[in-house]
């Protein structure tokens, strides 16, 4: 599973790819109006410089699982792919509907998280943490500090994701004493590095990611990493 940095040559501005936290509606103000299928890799190309501005945004970890499974795993999952690759993984029938408790278990046992699916896989990982320095990183609960942070590249935020699962307000319903101690183990660096409250369901981060310099690994702007081209000469 690769991390996907999509470069906006145009903005000279480079979005580390984070599912489940407003992905969709933040390619769709990248690409524009235009653009059919925000997802197609055919918007996606390379290069972009070591360093360009980057940016991404974050979620609770609690409420990102949740997300995750609901739309992936669970009883009304919609997307079929991602969910025959989970299924085949862990060994289910495709008819099966895994719990939450199971899908978290499924995912603490892995042994290479970065092999986990990008939907399901800890955040810090997504964003390479640690190698990946981002000018900017927002969090999905405060998406007025994120559009702030795009206006000063002429974006503006319209709309929401169709890809709604209301976790938040599902949180409740899913997660007991067996859950809660799952995405701990699970996402254990993901609330430290931005700043979550490890015992709280629905806790907001005020942790401030701003850096003056952005550096992008040279394997993540060239090879087989993509980035992001819009059909205008992007």
């Amino acid at each position: 599973m690769t991390v996907r940095v999509l470069y906006c040559k145009k903005l000279r501005l480079a979005y580390i790819n984070n599912p489940k936290v407003a992905c969709t509606t933040i390619k769709r103000a990248l690409l524009g109006p235009m653009a059919k299928n925000v997802h197609n890799h055919d918007h996606f190309y390379k290069p972009a410089r070591k360093n360009s501005p980057a940016f991404s945004v974050v979620r609770n970890p609690f409420s990102r699982a949740l997300s995750a499974y609901l739309s992936k795993v669970g009883h009304d999952r919609r997307d079929p792919i991602v969910w025959k690759l989970y299924y085949e993984r862990y060994g289910y029938q495709r008819d099966d509907i895994p719990s939450f408790c199971d899908f978290l278990n499924d995912l603490n046992m892995t042994e290479n998280k970065m092999s986990i699916d990008p939907h399901f896989r800890p955040q810090h990982l997504n964003l390479q943490n640690g190698r990946i320095v981002p000018s900017f990183v927002g969090k999905i609960e405060n998406m007025e500090e994120v559009q702030q942070f795009l206006q000063g590249y002429g974006i503006e935020l319209k709309g929401k994701s169709k890809n709604v699962t209301n976790a938040l307000g599902k949180l409740n319903m899913y997660y007991g004493e067996e859950e809660i101690k799952a995405v701990k183990l699970l996402y254990m660096e993901d609330f430290d590095i931005y700043g979550y409250d490890i015992n709280c369901l629905n806790s907001i981060s005020d942790k401030v990611i701003v850096n003056k310099n952005s550096s992008i690994p040279k394997e993540y702007v060239s090879g087989s990493h993509c980035f992001l081209k819009r059909i205008f000469g992007w």
